[in-house]
C-alpha cells in the first residue's frame, strides 16, 4: 500500500514539475516574440474607460484580423499608447499582449 501512495506522489509531483516546466518555456517564448504578460503593464491615472467608439472599431479589427494592434509602453512599463487594446485584452482575460517599447523623452 504504501509503495502505491509513493509512486501516485512521485506521479504527481513529475506532471507538476513538467507542467512549471511548460509555462516557463511559453513564457520565454513569448517574451522572445515581443509580448509582455497583461499585469506587468501599469496604466497612468489619467487614463478613464474608452469610449464604446473606441471599443468597437478595436473589435471590429479584432474580427477582421484575429489580433489585436500592439500597446506601446516604455521602459519602466507605463502604457504610453493602446489604452483600448489593453482594456479588451483585460476584458477577455488574456494573459499576454503584443507590446513596442520605446524610451521615455526626458526633458
Amino acid at each position: 500500500m504504501w509503495r502505491m501512495r509513493v509512486i501516485k506522489s512521485l506521479i504527481r509531483n513529475i506532471v507538476l514539475f513538467i507542467m512549471n516546466l511548460i509555462y516557463v518555456i511559453k513564457d520565454v517564448v513569448l517574451r522572445l516574440q515581443g509580448y509582455v504578460r497583461l499585469e506587468e503593464i501599469k496604466i497612468p491615472s489619467y487614463y478613464t474607460r474608452p469610449r464604446p467608439e473606441k471599443l468597437d472599431s478595436k473589435k471590429k479589427f479584432y474580427k477582421k484580423y484575429k489580433t489585436l494592434p500592439q500597446i506601446i509602453i516604455n521602459e519602466n512599463k507605463y502604457l504610453v499608447d493602446g489604452f483600448c487594446t489593453y482594456f479588451l485584452a483585460a476584458v477577455w482575460k488574456w494573459e499576454y499582449v503584443k507590446v513596442r517599447r520605446v524610451r521615455s523623452v526626458k526633458r
